[in-house]
């Protein structure tokens, strides 16, 4: 495939759970141990990276305006909804799921907005850590949907499980 949206979706992925894994780590007592991103990281390793993509596409298209406004508190109060768009195996995502709440991830956002603003004192033009998790967010999502109109394309009947209307996505986000 020429685009390669695997590797592009699967870099993203990696991409956001490293930011907070990194904003974990810089503290004494973070509130998650950095080491729950490695695990779901390690998880979606093993998985296919189309399935993955299919699987995201399918659980999020309904929050993806959500994503283009950049709220963060719907990312911070629905953790649950985000993990479960993971299509990682159901142990893993059960664990995660048992860890990662809500209160939690906030305090995450929270750590990498204090990082941010230091950053932005000695160096304004560089872009900041939640930046980048929204950049990846979004990327996720033009991801997805250049992803089902090219199979779409091939075979409409290949993707017909994807319920959101291409045509209104993709005005927005292409």
């Amino acid at each position: 495939m020429a685009d390669r949206f695997d590797l592009k979706f699967v870099n993203n992925c990696g991409a956001i759970l490293e930011t907070m894994r990194d904003a974990c780590s810089s503290v004494r007592n973070p509130p998650i141990d950095p080491s729950i991103f490695s695990m779901i990281e390690t998880a979606m390793n093993n998985m296919d990276p189309i399935t993955m993509l299919k699987y995201y596409a399918n659980e999020t298209h309904m929050y993806w305006d959500k994503i283009k406004e950049r709220d963060e508190s719907f990312i911070c109060s629905n953790v649950d909804l985000i993990l479960n768009s993971v299509n990682i195996d159901q142990g893993t995502k059960n664990i995660v799921l048992s860890i990662i709440n809500n209160e939690k991830m906030s305090k995450v956002i929270d750590l990498i907005k204090v990082a941010d603003e230091r950053l932005k004192k000695t160096h304004p033009e560089t872009e900041t850590s939640l930046d980048y998790i929204w950049r990846a967010m979004e990327g996720m999502v033009k991801l997805s949907i250049k992803y089902t109109m090219q199979e779409r394309t091939k075979d409409p009947k290949a993707v017909s499980g994807a319920s959101y209307n291409l045509a209104v996505m993709s005005s927005k986000w292409l």
